[in-house]
């Protein structure tokens, strides 16, 4: 089950596709307390129904802190796993015995997780279903937690070592890693997990400069999950990569009522601003975007804001705060589908398009004090 969720590193802002339902990493707001444990004499439906329902994240209510929070979490993955038990105890040919056997893994890693625990207890659940013919489905969920749980042993193994440089280190992780999903993509090449873990191959292989390999994992991608978020995403960085230096396209109607044509702007020097209100490093960001806009608006400059909300009332209450001179296109599904298009993974984002139209650079951030002024001085192309 994919689920989006925005972790903030190194200020920016993460969106970051994962099929793993570990825990709440990042969430700063609270969800309502789970209801009680059900009763025993519950019927073989209604427990498998708790128990699916159990499985998903409850939503944030903005009423308690993390902390908070992620006891309500743990609450609800423990009441799911006793519940799972209890279900297959008295119904072991369950209707969706698998669905609740996938449910109880993902649950059991969260808890280890949040706890710090060990994962044993996850692995010996996982290998006793692999032990017993399961489905191709199920078998591979329980290969994948037992995947994680090498990794994590592994990791731990290595930072044990004390006759290990960091460098070394880091080689042994990454070929450790590396095999371990080729075994997986090959074994499951259709599963769930495998859109995630061939992008993981595909950066490990960027990573050694083995374009061969990343182009074989990426083929794979296209072949079997060609409208992946995934493979969608490292397309969209392809194209980035690909897209400097060429015609920029980007029309839209503002919130304002504005027709903006980026192709129809030459002569003037865009920068193009993904951002969202909820996301810290894009408002931290804006006053310096404001200084610039006051600095060189008047000899050319330009910006564009391209809006991740997902909520036009968030956006209009940002801006009641934080007027912005310049137009912004917001459109949740167009603005999804133009971020994926262009690979944008984290927030603020900076493109800079040059007078002629031309697509500069796509990773402006920290270095537009430089490149505007740069930009402002060239000419523009004569027409022919």
């Amino acid at each position: 089950m994919d689920r989006r969720r925005v972790f903030r590193a190194g200020g920016v802002c993460l969106l970051v596709f994962s099929a793993l339902v570990a825990a709440a990493d990042g969430q700063e707001t609270a969800a309502p307390a789970s209801a009680p444990a059900t009763a025993p004499a519950m019927d073989e439906q209604a427990l498998t129904t708790r128990i699916l329902a159990l499985a998903e994240n409850p939503p944030p209510t903005g009423e308690q802190d993390r902390q908070q929070y992620m006891e309500v979490i743990r609450k609800r993955y423990g009441e799911l796993i006793r519940l799972a038990d209890g279900l297959l105890r008295r119904f072991p040919n369950a209707a969706k015995r698998d669905e609740v056997l996938q449910a109880k893994l993902e649950s059991m890693f969260a808890l280890a997780t949040l706890a710090g625990e060990d994962l044993a207890p996850l692995r010996l659940e996982a290998e006793s279903i692999l032990r017993a013919s399961p489905s191709t489905e199920l078998a591979s969920h329980a290969a994948y937690w037992v995947l994680r749980c090498d990794v994590s042993s592994r990791i731990s193994q290595l930072e044990a070592d004390a006759k290990l440089s960091d460098s070394q280190r880091e080689e042994q992780y990454r070929a450790f890693v590396s095999e371990k999903l080729k075994e997986y993509v090959d074994a499951y090449p259709k599963s769930e997990f495998t859109p995630d873990l061939l992008g993981a191959l595909i950066d490990l292989a960027d990573r050694r400069n083995d374009q061969a390999a990343a182009d074989k994992y990426f083929r794979l991608l296209e072949t079997n999950f060609p409208d992946h978020v995934v493979t969608q995403m490292l397309a969209g960085q392809q194209r980035r990569r690909d897209g400097v230096g060429k015609p920029f396209e980007l029309a839209f109607t503002a919130i304002d009522g504005r027709k903006i044509d980026v192709q129809q702007m030459r002569g003037k020097v865009i920068l193009v601003d993904f951002w969202a209100s909820w996301c810290a490093p894009c408002r931290a960001s804006m006053p310096h975007l404001q200084k610039l806009y006051r600095t060189y608006n008047p000899q050319g400059l330009e910006i564009v804001g391209v809006n991740g909300d997902s909520s036009r009332a968030a956006l209009d209450q940002y801006l009641e705060g934080v007027p912005l001179p310049w137009p912004i296109y917001f459109d949740p599904e167009g603005v999804d589908r133009l971020m994926r298009w262009w690979g944008v993974q984290a927030i603020p984002t900076y493109f800079v398009v040059d007078k002629n139209g031309r697509l500069r650079s796509t990773d402006a951030r920290g270095t537009l004090d430089e490149l505007i002024p740069k930009l402002i001085a060239e000419k523009p192309a004569q027409p022919q």
